[in-house]
């Protein structure tokens, strides 16, 4: 007999939000940089998820914090602006830059992740601490993979190396970034 896909109903998604509010409030602050407009794409993105009608109840965490991410966006980078929008990175891109692959061991100060420029911002949230590849992030945020690719490691490179400098690999809280990723993302 095949297995019944149960679907998520508006109540489990507000149950997924009050009882997530913290880590879904610190994803929207992260995105956002300011708790006015965490807390409107916390809000907006509660309305989707209850508008939603076919998501499996094993999704419903992420589908939420994806909703966060996608209405973080159109908050931060409007549409009009999103394809227009310069980026401070500039000329810190270069082929020294940092890849994420080489960075495991090293940890994230997020006292600096709000300080970013909202491109840089968004872009590092959702690749690296999302986990969201780089081609769809671009689509997220209709800008090329390049564009994509350069944000996140000029965001790595001030987000890990802001306060510490670039020889430094322990911050103050003693977490690994993959610890307080899920420190901060997971249920």
């Amino acid at each position: 007999m095949a297995h019944r896909i149960k679907y998520a109903t508006a109540e489990d998604f507000e149950n997924v939000f009050e009882s997530n509010r913290d880590a879904l409030l610190r994803l929207a602050l992260l995105l956002t940089a300011t708790s006015e407009m965490a807390e409107q794409s916390l809000v907006l993105a509660l309305r989707d998820c209850r508008l939603s009608g076919s998501v499996s109840e094993d999704w419903i965490f992420p589908w939420a914090r994806r909703a966060i991410v996608r209405n973080a966006i159109e908050l931060v980078l409007p549409p009009a602006s999103a394809s227009g929008t310069q980026t401070l990175n500039g000329s810190a891109n270069n082929s020294s830059s940092l890849a994420i692959q080489a960075l495991p061991s090293l940890r994230v100060d997020f006292r600096t992740v709000p300080k970013l420029p909202d491109f840089e911002r968004l872009v590092f949230v959702i690749t690296v601490l999302e986990h969201i590849s780089i081609q769809d992030c671009a689509l997220l945020l209709a800008r090329s993979p390049k564009e994509v690719r350069d944000a996140q490691k000029y965001a790595m490179q001030i987000s890990i190396f802001a306060e510490h400098g670039p020889n430094s690999s322990s911050f103050d809280d003693g977490a690994t970034q993959r610890d307080t990723c899920g420190q901060l993302f997971e249920n």
